[in-house]
């Protein structure tokens, strides 16, 4: 009888065992190899995926830095604008000072001379007055005068 399977063969035996072992660690190798590739996957996978949320952040904050700088220029121009039109105000108010303290001086200076001038008015009016009340006196003693004399010339 023929041993087909080779059982009974040292030679076929040790033969087999050696190669049913290769077989058996050539299949571990794949296996393992699987498991590797499998890793290397995933890790691409999720590097892939870190790379794209990576990207996808830095566009948004290359967006966000680009508005920002619209926006921080803007502000820059408004506050260059402002601090124009507060030194334009500033000299005006100092011009304005300035012409307000000489129009108070003329102002102070018109008083003295109205009050100057109403003094001298009102010592005009009374010397006026006086004058006035010795023209009317003087005119009562020339009409009580007049009639005295005239009966001293026609007694003359």
């Amino acid at each position: 009888m023929d041993d087909l399977l080779g059982d009974n063969d040292p030679e076929v035996s040790r033969k087999l065992t050696a190669e049913t072992a290769e077989l058996a660690n050539m299949s571990n190798q794949i296996g393992t190899l699987r498991n590797q590739m499998q890793e290397v996957q995933s890790k691409s996978s999720a590097t892939e995926k870190e790379l794209s949320q990576t990207s996808t952040q830095k566009r948004d904050l290359e967006l966000r830095l680009s508005q920002f700088r619209s926006q921080y220029e803007q502000e820059v121009n408004r506050v260059k604008a402002l601090e124009e039109q507060l030194t334009a105000s500033r000299n005006d108010t100092e011009k304005l000072q300035q012409e307000l303290a000489m129009i108070e001086g003329t102002y102070q200076d018109l008083q003295t001379q109205r009050r100057q001038v109403a003094g001298a008015l009102e010592a005009d009016q009374r010397e006026n007055a006086g004058l006035k009340e010795r023209i009317r006196q003087t005119n009562n003693e020339v009409a009580q005068l007049k009639p005295q004399l005239d009966k001293m010339r026609s007694d003359a």
